[in-house]
C-alpha cells in the first residue's frame, strides 16, 4: 500500500466545513535520488481520497512549509473516513442502528 497526504482543502460552501477537494501527494521512491520523496497529485476530490482509504492507503494531514531554504513536508495524523446522517435530527441514527 501507498502512503498519502494532504496539504489544503476547498471548500464549496463557505457556510459549513465540509471539504470538497483536498491537495493530495503520493510518497514514491525516487530512483535517480535513492530516497523517498513526496509527488504532488494536485487537486483531488473528496471521492477519490475516500478511495483511497477505502482501498486501504494511508492518508495523512500534512504541512508543506519551507526549511533552510527548501519546500518540505511535514506529516501530520492520519485521515480517517466517517459515515453520518447529514441532517440534524434524532431519527434513525447509525449509532443507534443495531448489528447484523
Amino acid at each position: 500500500m501507498t502512503n498519502y497526504c494532504v496539504t489544503a482543502v476547498n471548500r464549496n460552501n463557505k457556510d459549513d466545513n465540509r471539504v470538497s477537494e483536498l491537495k493530495v501527494w503520493e510518497l514514491y521512491f525516487n530512483k535517480e535520488k535513492n530516497k523517498r520523496q513526496w509527488r504532488p497529485l494536485g487537486g483531488k476530490s473528496a471521492k477519490y481520497v475516500a478511495k483511497l482509504l477505502a482501498d486501504g492507503h494511508k492518508v495523512f494531514s500534512a504541512e508543506r512549509r519551507k526549511e533552510d531554504g527548501e519546500w518540505k513536508i511535514f506529516r501530520g495524523d492520519e485521515i480517517e473516513f466517517v459515515f453520518r446522517i447529514a441532517g440534524n435530527n434524532e431519527h434513525v441514527k447509525i449509532t443507534d442502528m443495531p448489528e447484523f
